[in-house]
């Protein structure tokens, strides 16, 4: 069996709801393979998942990294896409949880650069382009593995790095760079009412290993 030391670890709040657990998505730019999506809210029967690969696995809670079954591919060679999910009602948000996806065992999907707008208003965070403020601006882990893996890092932003804190009702992911390529995707989305601890080892060297 082999073993690993990473330098640092990382924590997020334990136990804590997830209020962003198979939330609806609501609106979005669609999904690999497919058109632009035309029905929402999305679901495992709508356009955007023909291919297995649509907006409905953001909030499915599979933090797997499964081809087809457990994240979101954005459609091929646009860096800029987006989707909305609909928490339910204006919930105090204190922490987002993000984790991005390698695109299974291909290794060649991701998101690096992206910022989340958090809004009461319907209105203002739908369509193609979005009034509502923008809550958060930062970049996600690169990770790779293989079809399946469990390793994946669950990027946390609060206060302390860089997420404006509030009330929301919708969230609007929006993806600005790929971290391979203009391709991009992410495996979940996570809303907590508690604050949470950042993902410190993101990037991070190993140190120590028994070998590969």
């Amino acid at each position: 069996a082999c073993t690993f030391t990473l330098a640092i670890l990382w924590a997020a709040a334990a136990g804590a709801q997830n209020l962003a657990l198979n939330a609806p998505v609501i609106d979005g730019s669609g999904a690999w393979n497919t058109n632009a999506a035309t029905v929402f809210p999305a679901t495992a029967g709508t356009p955007d998942n023909a291919q297995g690969y649509g907006l409905v696995r953001v909030t499915d809670g599979n933090l797997t990294d499964t081809s087809q079954v457990s994240f979101w591919l954005g459609r091929q060679n646009d860096p800029t896409e987006y989707f909305v999910i609909d928490l339910g009602s204006s919930v105090n948000v204190q922490s987002l949880g993000l984790i991005n996806t390698h695109n299974g065992s291909n290794n060649d999907r991701g998101t690096r650069d992206f910022q989340v707008r958090g809004s009461n208003s319907l209105a203002d965070i739908t369509g193609v382009t979005s009034s509502a403020p923008v809550i958060l601006s930062s970049q996600l882990t690169a990770t790779q593995g293989s079809n399946g893996d469990t390793m994946l890092f669950t990027d946390i932003f609060n206060a302390n790095n860089g997420f404006d804190t509030g009330n929301y009702q919708y969230l609007r992911f929006e993806s600005q760079s790929g971290s391979y390529n203009a391709n991009v995707g992410l495996n979940e989305i996570q809303a907590f009412s508690t604050v949470g601890s950042a993902n410190i080892a993101g990037g991070k060297p190993v140190v120590d290993g028994s070998g590969a």
